[in-house]
């Protein structure tokens, strides 16, 4: 099985310019091992967030065959983390609540389609407000809501987050899957003297041992953690020694992203090299020297192993900032020969030159599928599904969009009743008819940039086109 870490890479996110690209579709992605594909849109801008699953048809095309909401998603209005695992049977799926009340949410496949099987719990609710008070804490927490990322590997799940709601360094807590779901089965804190705010933002479940990232501390570095008695305790650390001799301008943030296939772990460093980036391939946990893989033409500020997945032979690496092939991020595949791992393509094996795309911030690898997330492609997003042969070339190449939740309300005028007009929230106003912006020939990332309202002369209501 391979394994894939959720991430999250400070100082080479994805910046929301817009409302519409606050959806972020293609910011995490992941492979089943049935051959689905997962897209998770984060963003409630454009319908509520959610993630998009795919299945390739009799003629190969990916189609979207269901989507999935966390429960109450499209009443709160919440985002998702950027951050799913797809498990044995389902999906895990970072939760997105303020609070951090919920780790993540777990969906299981079975004959009647998908269901969710509860929530992994992850905090008590705070205590409310004095009456009176403004929670500004809380409305920072709204506007920007704690992540959570998750991992899986067969019965045990690992979800990071805030440790409290007053900020400070992350903490993991275990999950082991039992008959009505997930039961918890112990907690992770960053060890003594670590007080990094990214730690636990990558992390990968191993069999018996968690592997945990902590990018901003020092050059950054990755915890082995594995059960001990009732306790998970540190069984080691790996770092980025032999650090390269051209990063001492900036941090390598070794430890932003993690794969695991076997005995073999990939770790990214996007800082390295002045952002160049790098990844280091370790073939086991023992003292042996790690492999440096680097994109064939660095350039700073590529960012080049902000993502990482290794598996069947070969690994896919992503560089989501400007590089060569474009200014929007690249994916770079690799195969492993008598000679060390190389790019088939020569370069990047997927580009993008629009500005902003941050092509390869996610990348997932399955059985001759790789998928690659551009998050902030067109104001939007959008994923490309690659089929690649067992030497990781090239065969076949589809881009896909989040499809628009949104339906068209024409049957005349809905009254708010309870909240809702047609399907939609209300407070107050009644709804006369909603036209979805690609009914109008609006494509990814294009939207209205008006309001217009008057007033009936003769009833004097009030209407507005929004």
């Amino acid at each position: 099985m391979i394994r894939v870490a959720a991430f999250f890479t400070l100082g080479l996110g994805v910046a929301a310019t817009s409302v519409a690209g606050q959806d972020q579709f293609g910011r995490a992605v992941d492979v089943g091992n049935d051959g689905a594909v997962f897209i998770a849109k984060p963003g409630p801008s454009r319908g509520p967030a959610g993630v998009f699953v795919y299945r390739a048809g009799s003629d190969g095309t990916w189609e979207l065959t269901s989507t999935l909401q966390l429960p109450g998603a499209a009443e709160s209005g919440h985002s998702l983390s950027p951050s799913i695992a797809a498990t044995d049977q389902g999906i895990l799926i970072g939760a997105g609540d303020p609070d951090a009340v919920q780790g993540a949410f777990a969906f299981r496949y079975g004959e009647g389609g998908w269901n969710p099987v509860g929530p992994l719990a992850f905090r008590t609710p705070p205590p409310a407000p004095a009456s009176g008070a403004v929670d500004f804490a809380g409305i920072l927490r709204i506007l920007q809501p704690p992540p959570r990322f998750v991992a899986v590997d067969g019965p045990v799940a690992a979800v990071s987050g805030p440790a409290s709601g007053s900020g400070g360094p992350r903490m993991v807590r275990v999950y082991r899957q039992d008959g009505s779901g997930w039961a918890p089965d112990g907690e992770i804190a960053a060890p003594e003297g670590n007080r990094d705010q990214a730690f636990a933002s990558a992390l990968v479940v191993a069999g018996d041992e968690i592997l945990v990232g902590s990018p901003g501390h020092g050059e950054g570095v990755v915890y082995r953690f594995g059960r001990e008695g009732t306790a998970w305790a540190t069984r080691g650390e790996l770092t980025a020694e032999p650090r390269m001799a051209d990063s001492t301008a900036t941090p390598e943030r070794f430890g932003t992203s993690l794969s695991v296939d076997g005995d073999r772990i990939l770790i990214g460093a996007p800082g390295a090299s002045n952002r160049a980036g790098a990844a280091y391939l370790f073939e086991s946990a023992g003292d042996a020297a790690p492999t440096i893989i680097q994109a064939p033409a660095p350039a700073e500020g590529h960012g080049f192993g902000a993502a990482v997945a290794l598996g069947n032979g070969g690994a896919v690496i992503g560089a989501p900032g400007p590089g060569p092939g474009g200014a929007g991020g690249a994916v770079y595949l690799f195969s492993q020969g008598s000679g060390g791992w190389s790019a088939p393509a020569g370069g990047p094996a997927l580009t993008s030159d629009g500005p902003g795309a941050a092509l390869g911030a996610a990348v997932a690898l399955g059985d001759g599928v790789v998928v690659a997330g551009a998050p902030g492609l067109d104001g939007s997003g959008a994923a490309t599904v690659l089929t690649v042969t067992e030497t990781m070339e090239v065969v076949a190449e589809q881009e896909l969009f989040a499809a628009s939740s949104l339906q068209a309300h024409l049957g005349g005028e809905a009254r708010c009743a309870e909240g809702d007009a047609g399907g939609f929230n209300c407070d107050g106003v009644d709804l006369v008819a909603f036209v979805p912006l690609d009914w109008l020939g609006g494509g990814s990332g294009e939207r209205v940039s008006d309001v217009w309202g008057w007033t009936d002369p003769e009833t004097g209501r009030e209407y507005a086109l929004v």
